[in-house]
């Protein structure tokens, strides 16, 4: 039951937003992971059994280790400290839930995380050809009705219908109706962007969960010995299972995630012609090798041209892609040579990254796109190292097991479906819970459930395979995507990882025996250190951020229905003193004093220094109370994000000194000159502020 619950937990996190989790109510699973190994070590004193560690267990606490020590250097430093304690709680917990996931056992823990995989490449083509139309066509009404009411033409049945429509589809929708190029870049993006993105905002987060889906069943289908006696049936329904996550891939149009799928197939049919040739048994079974081969080769083919069908643009872009990532990595390799010891900090790659980006880049990215470069850019050389290090042997270790020959016994446990179903279901309860929408969470849950009762059952040394090769290629997927910093990601990585090595005997059965490998460990002692990492990350992380973001939404629910929110917003400054949002929401509060926004903004730079944006909105503070520093405060916020068209404008426009306003609005002009070259006309200036911006800078 336990094993079900935590295999539960984790599935969850693939049916909840995944970035973004470190300040947000995804927090909540820093506290539960160490409470769900506290609940297991209980079990183990209470049987008067003992835990025993091997090196996979120790290269798990090692990979964790780097970025909790970089938390913890990161609180004597001028950063966040909100997002540094989160961050430190995070990884911890993701400690705790790998060491439990891999005592559930291979099958346990991936067998329903296919089933759930499935589920969710449902949902990509029902988004696809269901909901994003739908989304679209609104998006386009919506700007038609915009367009009207720029115009003064708009009706009273009109206006609340773009009332209604504006409420539907969200803040950038209200942002995007006083600005028409906003209207317009929003428009193109929604009606033209059609990768399905799951429960997440990015379609490269959600490629994430089909490459590990797909890495699974293909590897299923590439070995036959594996699966029960019923085999064509078997295969059929591998052959479907993987077909449908492989279509759902394809519309994501990740091209990280397309790499790393061709490598799992290469090597996968590099494993089978190696069998062929050096088992005489398996001789007879080469036509059946080519014929997967072959079929594998068709699928790579035909993805690429069915990828090209649906956009061109996906293969055509492709080097624009690769540029923007070499300005990701050229600008953290400039980080982290200005940092080499320390580098960012955890939770703070950001503002840092702000400080080197290039002229000409867009994107204000909040991970480097290659978990390499972000573990050392974040924790320096003396805790990246660390991170690196643990993970390269986890891919070591579990890269054997690819190469090793998987046994040709079958397993049947039918009796276990119901645990595998329970896990999928305590996954969707616990995102019901955290409010996902339960049509969306319906449309996953349905083919799961489905699925658990039909998936062929396998020996678990191809589960194992099958763990180290989807392992290898989120590897490789990382390598240029963003996600080594999200706890979902990271933590269904690592499980891959350490579940493709199988536990001594005596180490799954956490019992005694003189033969065994590993460090043996008393179940008490761990179980005081759990119940105080859990206790820590409860009060230092967990309650504080989950008090505040609820009274800062209880506070705007007031203000919406007409009542005084304030008092609300001081509950949340009570409850999380660390983080910088609720004195933002108090400069913002056009119930508070003058005064009282321009100390609210003073405070808020306090606890984030780093960021730019947070300087600015102290400068229009003091210059709404008529007060000096305000050249301070725009001078600093272009300090700390140099290569910023849009801060060097506001500067301009805030400072009353011709000097730094003629200094400021030409480098404004020079950066909105790279945007365009570059090609980001998004983000580039409108023609009547540029007009002001070259008359400021031609002023003497």
């Amino acid at each position: 039951m336990l094993a079900a619950v935590a295999v539960g937990v984790l599935l969850s996190r693939w049916l909840t937003p995944a970035e973004d989790t470190i300040d947000s109510l995804g927090i909540l699973y820093a506290a539960v992971w160490p409470v769900a190994d506290a609940v297991g070590l209980l079990l183990v004193w209470r049987s008067r059994r003992v835990v025993r560690f091997d090196a996979v267990d120790a290269a798990i606490v090692l990979t964790c280790f780097g970025p909790v020590l970089a938390g913890l250097f990161t609180l004597f430093r001028d950063a966040n400290l909100r997002l540094a304690v989160n961050g430190t709680s995070e990884w911890a917990s993701t400690a705790c839930a790998v060491l439990l996931l891999r005592r559930c056992g291979a099958r346990a823990v991936l067998r329903p995380l296919s089933a759930l995989i499935v589920g969710l490449a449902v949902l990509a083509v029902v988004q696809r050809v269901y909901w994003q139309p739908q989304t679209a066509a609104a998006y386009e009404r919506f700007a038609e009705l915009a367009t009207l009411a720029d115009e003064s033409r708009l009706s009273a049945a009109e206006a609340d219908e773009l009332s209604q429509l504006v409420t539907e589809l969200g803040g950038e929708a209200e942002r995007a109706l006083e600005d028409r190029r906003r209207r317009e870049g929003l428009r193109q993006r929604v009606v033209f962007s059609t990768e399905p993105i799951g429960f997440f905002a990015l379609a490269n987060t959600f490629a994430t969960g089909l490459l590990i889906g797909a890495c699974l069943f293909a590897t299923h289908l590439a070995d036959p010995r594996s699966t029960h006696r019923d085999g064509r049936r078997s295969r059929w329904r591998l052959a479907v299972f993987f077909g449908l996550v492989a279509v759902a891939l394809l519309l994501t149009k990740s091209r990280t995630a397309f790499v790393a799928g061709g490598l799992c197939v290469g090597l996968l049919a590099g494993l089978r012609f190696r069998r062929t040739s050096v088992d005489a048994a398996e001789r007879t079974r080469t036509k059946s090798t080519l014929a997967v081969v072959l079929g594998f080769a068709v699928v790579v083919v035909g993805g690429l041209l069915a990828v090209a069908t649906l956009d061109l643009q996906v293969v055509t872009e492709a080097p624009k892609s690769l540029r923007y990532r070499l300005e990701y990595w050229v600008a953290s390799g400039r980080l982290l040579m200005a940092r080499p010891l320390l580098g960012s900090g955890l939770g703070q790659f950001r503002p840092h990254y702000l400080q080197h980006k290039l002229p000409g880049a867009s994107e204000e990215v909040a991970d480097p796109h290659n978990w390499v470069i972000e573990a050392l850019a974040t924790g320096g050389l003396a805790t990246g190292v660390v991170t690196v290090a643990g993970i390269v042997s986890l891919l070591i270790v579990s890269g054997r097991t690819v190469w090793s020959a998987p046994s040709a016994g079958h397993t049947s446990k039918a009796a276990a479906r119901p645990l595998d179903a329970g896990a999928v279901l305590v996954a969707t309860l616990v995102a019901f819970v955290l409010g996902e929408s339960a049509a969306r969470l319906a449309v996953v849950l349905i083919p799961a459930l489905a699925t658990i009762a039909i998936l062929p059952e396998c020996s678990a040394a191809t589960w194992r395979r099958a763990a180290a090769l989807a392992g290898l290629a989120v590897a490789v997927h990382l390598l240029g995507a963003g996600g080594f910093g999200m706890a979902a990601i990271v933590q269904t990585w690592l499980t891959l990882l350490a579940v493709a090595v199988p536990l001594a005997e005596s180490n799954a059965s956490h019992e005694r025996a003189s033969d065994a490998r590993g460090r043996v460990f008393p179940p008490l002692a761990l179980l005081v250190a759990t119940v105080v990492l859990a206790v820590a990350a409860l009060f230092a992380s967990v309650r504080p951020t989950h008090a505040r973001i609820v009274a800062i939404a209880d506070a705007k629910a007031a203000e919406a229905n007409g009542r005084l929110g304030a008092r609300v917003v001081d509950v949340a400054l009570a409850a999380d003193p660390l983080s910088p949002q609720a004195w933002v929401e108090v400069g913002l509060s056009p119930a508070r004093l003058p005064r009282q926004r321009l100390a609210a903004a003073e405070e808020a730079v306090a606890r984030d220094p780093l960021q730019p944006r947070l300087h600015l909105f102290l400068a229009g503070q003091r210059l709404a109370n008529d007060v000096g520093g305000v050249d301070a405060a725009t001078g600093e916020a272009v300090r700390l994000y140099p290569n910023s068209a849009l801060l060097h404008a506001e500067r301009a426009e805030l400072t009353s000194d011709p000097a730094p306003r003629r200094e400021s609005a030409a480098r404004a002009l020079r950066l909105d000159d790279a945007l365009r070259e570059a090609g980001h006309l998004d983000k580039t200036f409108a023609e009547p502020r540029r007009r002001q911006l070259e008359a400021w800078s031609e002023r003497s």
